[in-house]
């Protein structure tokens, strides 16, 4: 897999696919264009393909899912499908309770089985 070469994988990307084919591997390469593919995959997310979660006034605060386009097309081939993805954020717990003290990095106190 080949991702991130920009103009350079435009000058080198038939000489690469034949060095490929000719040993018997496969090879992907994610790049904007190019001039030799045997399979395009293209995606786009439409402007209102996003699914939010509301504040209390109707604003929106998070989204919740993304419907994706996808297009794939091939030698006398072509097909294309939408497809909804969840978006899950984790988010990181600095303080559950504002009353509970952070104890992170302080020192351990002894059980009493241990004393």
């Amino acid at each position: 897999m080949l991702s991130g070469a920009g103009k350079a994988f435009n000058s080198e990307d038939v000489r690469l696919s034949r060095a490929v084919r000719e040993g018997g591997g496969a090879f992907v390469a994610l790049a904007a264009t190019s001039s030799v593919a045997h399979l395009r995959v293209t995606s786009r997310i439409a402007p209102d393909g996003y699914k939010w979660r509301l504040n209390p006034f109707g604003e929106p605060i998070e989204v919740l899912a993304v419907r994706v386009h996808v297009e794939a097309q091939a030698m006398g081939w072509s097909g294309r499908t939408a497809v909804t993805l969840p978006v899950v954020t984790h988010a990181y717990r600095y303080a559950p309770d504002p009353a509970l003290i952070d104890r992170r990095g302080a020192r351990r106190k002894p059980r009493v089985s241990e004393r």
